[in-house]
């Protein structure tokens, strides 16, 4: 059952733990990542980019984050899209505490939480970037909705594109510090 997007992948996690409902290998997989400063401008994008989706029935792949990563998750469970937090813990540590619920909520209503961090592990700032590269892979499109410069958005974005996936940026207004991210990635057309 490991995911077939991840399969071909060099460097792909030789062991993937999970639990729920969702097809891992649904025709179509969506990441929507972004800042976890959002404002409500980028969850009014969130909106306008989900809620077209319900037709199509997408699994939107996230990383359970504060911001634009719990607001897609939680939106997906409004409108009944299946949605897949990969998280940087294990399950008996989902991370952040305050998204466990939500997780589990998920899991129980078509969608899913991947991690490939066992059972026990506790969520660690170098496991961050291994959960971005799994939402990565696990996608066929990846959408920045707001991001700075740099953040793990950025990082998401990067590993998408070199993976040869599609990257998406949602435009924002010069100089705010939370579009520069996106803007920064249309603007190299990355």
């Amino acid at each position: 059952d490991y995911p077939s997007r991840l399969q071909p992948l060099t460097g792909a996690a030789p062991i993937l733990y999970y639990f729920g409902e969702a097809d891992l290998n649904n025709p179509r997989s969506i990441s929507v990542v972004g800042t976890r400063e959002m404002s409500s401008n980028g969850a009014r994008q969130v909106d306008r980019l989900l809620d077209p989706l319900t037709d199509f029935s997408p699994l939107i792949v996230s990383g359970l984050a504060y911001g634009v990563d719990i607001y897609a998750h939680r939106r997906c469970l409004q409108v009944g899209l299946p949605t897949l937090p990969v998280t940087g813990s294990g399950f008996d540590r989902i991370y952040p505490h305050a998204h466990q619920k939500t997780a589990r909520k998920m899991a129980e209503n078509g969608g899913g939480v991947l991690t490939a961090s066992p059972f026990w592990m506790k969520p660690d700032k170098d496991h961050f970037p291994a959960r971005n590269r799994i939402v990565a892979m696990q996608s066929d499109l990846t959408v920045v909705v707001e991001s700075a410069a740099r953040g793990g958005s950025m990082i998401t974005a990067r590993m998408a594109h070199e993976l040869g996936r599609k990257v998406g940026a949602c435009p924002g207004r010069g100089g705010d510090p939370l579009t520069e991210g996106c803007n920064q990635l249309i603007k190299s057309g990355r």
